[in-house]
C-alpha cells in the first residue's frame, strides 16, 4: 500500500443517476455515477482510507449521504461498470449505490444528475501546535472575532501547551439555530433547486424555508452558523463530529456527515447538527482540524 501517491481530496462532486424521494426519518439507497479513475482508487484494496463527504447544501435541508459505518462497504459491494464499460478510465464511469438518510420533517426529492457528495481522504499531516499557529500568522487561515469568546484553540489531553494544540474550537451563534419544520403541504422539498444555485445564492434559498428551532427532547436537525467568519487559503478543514452543547460539554449531539470544509471557503461556517434542543443542550460549538491542501 503506497499511501504517498493518494491525494487528500480525491474526487470532484459525485452525481446521482436517477431520481428518488426520501421520506422523513428514513434512509434509502441512491444510485450514483463514479468517475472511472476514482472507482479505480476505491477498488484498489484501500477503500477503508476514504470517507464520504456530503455537500453542505445537500445537508442543510436534511439529507446525509453515507450516514452509516458500512456505507463504504455498500459502495464497494455495488461498484460495477456503467453503460457496458470495463475499464477504470475517465471515459468509463462506474455505477455504485450509496446510503442516504433524511433527517428532516419533510420528504425530499432527489433529482437525477445532481451532485450530492464527494470522496475525501484526510491527510495524516494535520496542522498542530506551532504549525497551526503559523498558518494563522501567515494568513493561510483567517478567523474573525474575539479569541476565547468566538473561537479558541483545542488541546489534546487537557493540556495548554503549544505543542498539544490539535485544532480550533468555534462557538456557534445562538441566534442562528434553525430547522426545516414540518409542512401541511405534502409536496417534497426539491433538492435540485438548492444544488443548482450559485454559492452566493443557495443559503438565502434554504433560509426561506427555515424557522427557529423548537424546544425538543427528541433529536432534530439544527442548522447553525459560527460566530466567526473563516477564510481558508490553501488549507482544508474537517469538523469533528462530536459537538459541545451550550453548557460547554459534550452531550449526545452529532454533526452529520457534512464535515469537510474546502480550501477557498470564505464565510461563517454552517453546521448541521442532530440532537436535542432542550435548555443547555442546544448546539454550542464545533472543533475543526486543518491541513494544507495537496499534502499527503
Amino acid at each position: 500500500m503506497v499511501e504517498s501517491k493518494m491525494p487528500d481530496v480525491i474526487s470532484s462532486d459525485i452525481y446521482t443517476l436517477d431520481q428518488t424521494i426520501v421520506d422523513p426519518h428514513t434512509s434509502t439507497r441512491v444510485h450514483s455515477s463514479i468517475p472511472g479513475e476514482i472507482a479505480k482508487l476505491l477498488n484498489s484494496g484501500n477503500i477503508h482510507l476514504y470517507n464520504i463527504a456530503t455537500r453542505s447544501r445537500v445537508a442543510q435541508p436534511g439529507l446525509e449521504v453515507g450516514p452509516f459505518s458500512t456505507s463504504m462497504n455498500v459502495i464497494e459491494q455495488t461498484l460495477k461498470p456503467l453503460h457496458g464499460g470495463k475499464r477504470y478510465t475517465p471515459h468509463h464511469p462506474m455505477y455504485a449505490e450509496v446510503e442516504v438518510m433524511n433527517h428532516s420533517e419533510r420528504p425530499i426529492h432527489i433529482p437525477g444528475d445532481i451532485a450530492i457528495f464527494r470522496f475525501i481522504r484526510k491527510s495524516s499531516k494535520s496542522l498542530k501546535g506551532a504549525q497551526l499557529i503559523s498558518a494563522l500568522d501567515s494568513g493561510r487561515i483567517v478567523i474573525t472575532g474575539d479569541y476565547n469568546k468566538d473561537w479558541k484553540f483545542s488541546y489534546r489531553n487537557g493540556s495548554r501547551k503549544t505543542e498539544d494544540i490539535s485544532g480550533i474550537h468555534f462557538s456557534l451563534d445562538p441566534n442562528s439555530h434553525k430547522w426545516l419544520p414540518p409542512s401541511a403541504d405534502p409536496t417534497p422539498f426539491n433538492l435540485g433547486e438548492v444544488v443548482n444555485l450559485a454559492s452566493s445564492q443557495y443559503r438565502k434559498y434554504i433560509d426561506s424555508f427555515l424557522e427557529p428551532i423548537p424546544v425538543s427532547s427528541q433529536p432534530i436537525l439544527t442548522i447553525s452558523e459560527t460566530l466567526s467568519h473563516l477564510t481558508l487559503n490553501g488549507v482544508h478543514a474537517l469538523i469533528y463530529p462530536l459537538v459541545k452543547n451550550s453548557s460547554g460539554e459534550y452531550g449526545t449531539a452529532i454533526h452529520i456527515n457534512s464535515l469537510f470544509v474546502e480550501n477557498g471557503s470564505n464565510w461563517r461556517i454552517r453546521t448541521e447538527i442532530r440532537g436535542a434542543t432542550t435548555p443547555n443542550q442546544t448546539p454550542g460549538g464545533v472543533t475543526m482540524h486543518f491541513w494544507y491542501a495537496g499534502t499527503k
